[in-house]
């Protein structure tokens, strides 16, 4: 766990420099809008662990950069194209391609899936894995929320998981969540498989420029 606290400075020094980038001046038509999020995992069954996800946006172009989100010592980039529908109801969808290397060696086809309804949100990401060592190791990974937003700055609802990160008895985990906005920051917290032996909590902090 020491290991995983190191990176911790890492990745907000990354924030920073992003930060520093999207202050210089430019057009709206050629500016990058950048985010940084940690989540830190507390699993009943199996070691707590933490992980990160950076992306980086321009125009309809997606840029995404993870580690320990596939697999457990995993880093993975992923590229992609955003879609965007209507305007009462908003409806982006975004195809990403990308590859995982370390633990897990993969090619990663995925959909980012993001929706709003006046205070009502869906989101959702579906990824599968062909991994290097074998067809019988291939896996469907998917994440997702359904939320209501409410005194402007707090999102709370249902969130899903489908992963192999951590091992616990239970293909799919459920349960609430809330999150709240700061500024250009998020405090968040996840509590999956409630009230369970295989309860998993998870905290998560993130940051957009």
């Amino acid at each position: 766990m020491r290991r995983y606290l190191l990176t911790i400075p890492a990745f907000f020094v990354f924030s920073v420099v992003t930060r520093a980038q999207s202050t210089t001046p430019d057009t709206s038509a050629r500016s990058w809008n950048f985010s940084a999020n940690a989540y830190f995992y507390f699993v009943k069954e199996d070691k707590n662990l933490p992980s990160f996800i950076a992306t980086a946006d321009h125009s309809r172009l997606h840029l995404e950069a993870r580690y320990n989100y596939e697999d457990q010592r995993t880093a993975s980039l992923f590229a992609g194209w955003r879609f965007e529908f209507g305007k009462t109801l908003k409806f982006e969808a975004t195809p990403i391609l990308g590859g995982a290397f370390g633990n897990l060696n993969a090619v990663i086809p995925g959909l980012e899936i993001d929706a709003h309804y006046k205070k009502f949100g869906f989101y959702a990401e579906s990824e599968y894995v062909f991994d290097f060592s074998g067809f019988q190791n291939n896996f469907l990974y998917a994440w997702g929320e359904l939320g209501f937003t409410f005194l402007k700055s707090v999102n709370a609802g249902i969130s899903y998981q489908r992963t192999r990160l951590y091992h616990i008895n239970s293909d799919i985990t459920l349960g609430p969540y809330a999150k709240v906005s700061l500024g250009r920051f998020t405090l968040g917290g996840y509590y999956f498989n409630p009230f369970t032996q295989n309860y998993v909590l998870v905290v998560m902090a993130g940051v957009e420029f």
